[in-house]
C-alpha cells in the first residue's frame, strides 16, 4: 500500500512559494510620496501666484482711489 503523502506534508493551494512576504518588491510608498510632494508644490505656488495677484491688484485700485464697495456695485 503507497500512502498519497511522502515524508513532507501535501500543499494546500499547490506549488507555489512559501514565503511571498520575502519577495522582493518595490514599495509604493516612495512614488506617491513624489507625486504627493510635486502637487504639494504646485499648489503652494499656485496659491503664492494668486495672493501676489491680488495685492498687485488691490495697490492698482489703492492708486486709482477705487473703492472695492464702489467696484462690487458695478459689477
Amino acid at each position: 500500500m503507497v500512502l498519497g503523502t511522502g515524508l513532507e506534508p501535501v500543499r494546500p493551494y499547490g506549488q507555489r512559494i512559501l514565503s511571498p512576504q520575502r519577495l522582493p518588491f518595490r514599495h509604493p510608498s516612495n512614488t506617491v510620496n513624489r507625486k504627493m510632494k510635486k502637487q504639494l508644490i504646485f499648489n503652494a505656488k499656485k496659491q503664492l501666484f494668486c495672493k501676489i495677484f491680488l495685492l498687485k491688484l488691490l495697490m492698482y485700485l489703492k492708486c486709482c482711489n477705487i473703492k472695492l464697495s464702489s467696484l462690487h456695485m458695478q459689477m
